[in-house]
């Protein structure tokens, strides 16, 4: 069943790409790339760390988890609205990526059972249980273009 969904996933990105729908979008902020997809979907921790690995396959680029840190830069005092309708504490150029609840996980871990995430929706960070699911937003140390 898992691998029926990833390769719908897979094939919907290619069919945006091919009508010229943008799938994800990408920022150079503060030396890294960060990478938002459009199609979001919620992953456990090992899920996400898969996810990255395949990401990884894919792609020429190392991706990888942001740190608490890194997700922190993307935060804003203020919300922005999206398209939608929903505000969102993150900066304009993702705020229409934005699932309406928008838990995002970091690589910074609490302890073995639990790991950090940027709530985007209220504007804090919280730890959470590895094995809930969350968004996710991934990071290169790469400038991509």
């Amino acid at each position: 069943m898992r691998a029926e969904i990833y390769e719908s996933e897979i094939y919907q990105e290619h069919l945006a790409k091919q009508r010229g729908i943008v799938a994800y979008e990408s920022l150079w902020l503060s030396g890294l790339t960060y990478r938002c997809d459009f199609l979001q979907k919620r992953y456990t921790w090992q899920e996400a760390k898969a996810y990255i690995s395949e990401l990884n396959k894919k792609t020429s680029h190392r991706w990888r988890f942001p740190t608490l840190r890194e997700l922190e830069r993307l935060l804003t005092p203020a919300p922005h609205q999206n398209l939608r309708g929903d505000r969102h504490h993150i900066i304009k150029r993702f705020v229409d990526f934005m699932p309406q609840e928008s838990l995002f996980w970091s690589a910074t871990e609490e302890n073995s059972m639990g790991a950090w995430v940027v709530d985007f929706s209220q504007g804090y960070y919280c730890v959470r249980d590895k094995s809930t699911q969350q968004y996710l937003i991934v990071v290169s140390d790469s400038k991509i273009a």
